[in-house]
């Protein structure tokens, strides 16, 4: 419901898209926001890049980010990246991936993503 507020009525985007975006488990809603064929599943299932972000989709990741204040990393079984999607977002363009992170609960016991959750948590300020 508040998804078609955001995309049918003007007044209701931005807060109806505060709310979508305030709490999100892992990082699957943002990637899936990019254009079609920068995503693909691997045969793992897993979400992958099939190329690296460029500014335009960096662009689009920015408009939902700074909407995030909760973020929990695999507590979810859908909560499946692989490692090039991790280094893409450690790499952001922007000062800091989630700006107003408030909340981080990380459940990935995989070494691979430890710097991701150090960098998440350093660069909210906490």
């Amino acid at each position: 419901m508040l998804a078609a507020l955001a995309r049918t009525c003007r007044a209701f985007k931005e807060p109806a898209l505060d709310t979508l975006w305030k709490n999100i488990y892992g990082f699957e809603p943002l990637i899936s926001s990019l254009p079609e064929g920068v995503v693909k599943r691997t045969t793992e299932g897993k979400l992958t890049l099939t190329r690296p972000l460029s500014l335009s989709d960096w662009n689009i990741i920015d408009q939902y980010t700074h909407r995030i204040r909760s973020l929990t990393i695999g507590y979810r079984p859908s909560a499946n990246i692989d490692e090039r999607v991790v280094q893409a977002l450690v790499c952001t363009p922007s000062s800091a991936l989630l700006p107003n992170l408030r909340c981080l609960e990380w459940w990935l016991s995989r070494s691979t993503f430890h710097c991701c959750a150090f960098y998440l948590w350093q660069l909210s300020g906490h």
